[in-house]
This record gives C-alpha cells, sequence and structure tokens, in this order.
C-alpha cells in the first residue's frame, strides 16, 4: 500500500510542476491595436509566471527598473532559466522579446545568451538564438521572430549565463510574447 502511495505523490508531484499547470495565472495577456485595424496580443510574464532555474540564480531589480533573474561573480559557474509557455492559439505572426543586462568583468569567456525551441506532439519542430552577449550590454533587447505555431505547442526559452570573473554579472527580464492578428 505504502508504494502505491509513494506513486500516488510522485505522479502528482509531476503535474503539478509540468510546463502545462506552471502557468495557472501568467502570463498577462493584453489586446491592443492601431493603425487601420491592426491588431495583436501582448503575453506579459512576471518573476512569478512559470520557470525553474539553477541553484545560483537570484531575483531582484534591473537598474532601469525590471524586476530580474541575476547572476553574479563570486559565481563562477554556468547557471541556467528557463521558461516554459504553451502555445494557446494558432497564428503564424508570433515573436519573442526578452530584456537583458549584461556586464562581463573584463573576460570575453563571460557571456549571456537565450535560446529557444519549440516542440509539437513531442517531437521539435524549431529552434534558434534570441540573444548572445560578451561584452557589456545595458537594458538590451532580445528578440526574434516571425514565427508560426500551433495551439498546443510547448515553448521552451532557455536563458544561459556565465560570470567567472570579478566585477561580471549576469540578468534577465521581462519575457514578452506577441501575436499578430490578436
Amino acid at each position: 500500500m505504502q508504494k502505491y502511495i509513494k506513486a500516488f505523490v510522485a505522479v502528482g508531484i509531476f503535474v503539478m510542476l509540468s510546463p502545462g499547470n506552471l502557468f495557472a495565472d501568467c502570463p498577462t495577456i493584453t489586446q491592443s491595436g492601431c493603425c487601420g485595424g491592426f491588431t495583436w496580443k501582448t503575453y506579459t510574464f512576471d518573476l512569478s509566471c512559470g520557470w525553474t532555474s539553477s541553484s545560483n540564480v537570484t531575483t531582484g531589480t534591473m537598474w532601469c527598473g525590471e524586476p530580474v533573474h541575476r547572476i553574479a561573480y563570486p559565481t563562477t559557474s554556468t547557471e541556467t532559466v528557463t521558461y516554459y509557455y504553451t502555445i494557446p492559439s494558432t497564428s503564424s505572426n508570433w515573436e519573442i522579446r526578452l530584456d537583458y543586462e549584461f556586464t562581463n568583468g573584463g573576460s570575453a569567456s563571460n557571456y549571456a545568451r537565450a535560446d529557444y525551441t519549440v516542440a509539437r506532439n513531442g517531437s521539435q519542430i524549431g529552434s534558434g538564438n534570441i540573444f548572445y552577449t560578451n561584452s557589456a550590454a545595458s537594458c538590451a533587447v532580445g528578440s526574434a521572430y516571425p514565427f508560426s505555431w500551433n495551439a498546443g505547442d510547448l515553448l521552451t526559452i532557455t536563458v544561459t549565463m556565465r560570470t567567472a570573473s570579478s566585477g561580471s554579472y549576469a540578468e534577465v527580464s521581462n519575457l514578452t510574447l506577441f501575436k499578430s492578428p490578436a
């Protein structure tokens, strides 16, 4: 009996932490329009939205005011933040945007990068880079577009940051998806 209870608890934890459930109340979705009927939806993710990270990632505020995931020296290992989102509706005009700040501490071997993958029915259908830097970047914006995704596709965005030199830090913030038309 105890074996079955442990199995039930394990399955329950998996379901609670699965990517589809990480976004119970996220992102915030708004609709906008202008210019002769052009419309779009904005999907804004905050720090409470579905993400996972390695152990040395902290949260804070970017100097330009945005809440961030951050790593900084003396953390010398490569750290990651991973966002997951199940695409809610089919559209041919999706865009990914991500803000970042980076200081390399005088070493080009330190870096910050963001990459995406998209899976449909368990098979990867696309991947690419959103941004990469190994030199100073202040309140910069990385983006990738346009994409055609179907409802139910799983978008995974992985941010990798390395800060192995004194004075180096990396921050990422304000993940936003846009879809046009709304």
